[in-house]
């Protein structure tokens, strides 16, 4: 894990260990974050009022590589990284405005785009990708809007919209593939309010709500898939209208769990 005290890592999601305090690539917000080919990359972000486009990487946490300075991608912040088809990905993101371009690359240096005329899906920053059944997922995301749109594409470069979620349209929200499902949680509306809502499926179309989960509304939290649980790390809380504060706090779903 990553965040502005430095690199943390854990064996048991509980306990956590500072590996670096101060990481070289600097201090940035909205950066995009992978495993792939055995290392840890972080790509682009935003440091102060500059969108950055660069990248990096470390098999350890501890040593950092800065291997390309300026990718072909544009300079940009809150895009998602992901693995699929053993390539890298990097999709959507914000620099200015919503970017709706899909790019992978099979050694994280070499970079190539999957929409040469941009993907059919509206551009959005935060948007949720995810893989399941040999395929890419967005599930909804947004900046200037929030979406609760369906998507998804065998290759990254044709794109099919399912039907409409049931789930309200969010920003900030999380979303991980997770025991055959898809899974959306938390995030915000546009209005302000904060979600606490976790919903999953099995295709992209028919959706099921669970129960309302212990964890008060959030947005920006972060999942995982660890020691076959789902985990749910972090977010900003606060009352509706308000900004908000970052909290620390760790819940997980137990495979069990209906």
């Amino acid at each position: 894990m990553i965040d502005g005290r430095g690199v943390w890592s854990s064996s048991d999601a509980v306990r956590w260990t500072r590996v670096t305090a101060q990481p070289p690539f600097g201090q940035r917000t909205g950066f995009s974050f992978a495993f792939h080919d055995g290392k840890l990359w972080v790509m682009g972000g935003r440091a102060g009022e500059a969108f950055l486009n660069d990248i990096w990487f470390s098999t350890d946490g501890v040593t950092w590589r800065n291997v390309v300075r300026e990718a072909r991608w544009s300079p940009r912040s809150s895009a998602s990284a992901l693995v699929f088809d053993d390539k890298l990905w990097l999709v959507g993101g914000y620099d200015g405005r919503d970017r709706r371009d899909v790019w992978n690359s099979n050694n994280g240096l070499d970079w190539y785009l999957a929409t040469p005329a941009g993907a059919s899906w509206p551009g959005r920053a935060n948007p949720v990708v995810t893989v399941l059944n040999d395929r890419l997922w967005i599930l909804g995301g947004g900046t200037a809007s929030a979406r609760n749109d369906v998507w998804w594409s065998e290759d990254g470069r044709e794109w099919t919209r399912a039907e409409k979620a049931p789930w309200s349209s969010r920003y900030d929200h999380a979303g991980i593939a997770y025991r055959g499902k898809l899974w959306v949680i938390g995030g915000a509306r546009s209005e302000g309010r904060w979600l606490n809502d976790v919903w999953s499926s099995a295709d992209g179309e028919t959706w099921v709500e669970s129960p309302e989960p212990p964890w008060a509304g959030r947005t920006v939290e972060h999942v995982a898939v660890f020691d076959h649980k789902l985990w749910l790390f972090g977010g900003r809380v606060g009352p509706r209208g308000d900004r908000g504060a970052f909290i620390a706090d760790i819940w997980y779903l137990d495979p069990v769990t209906p």
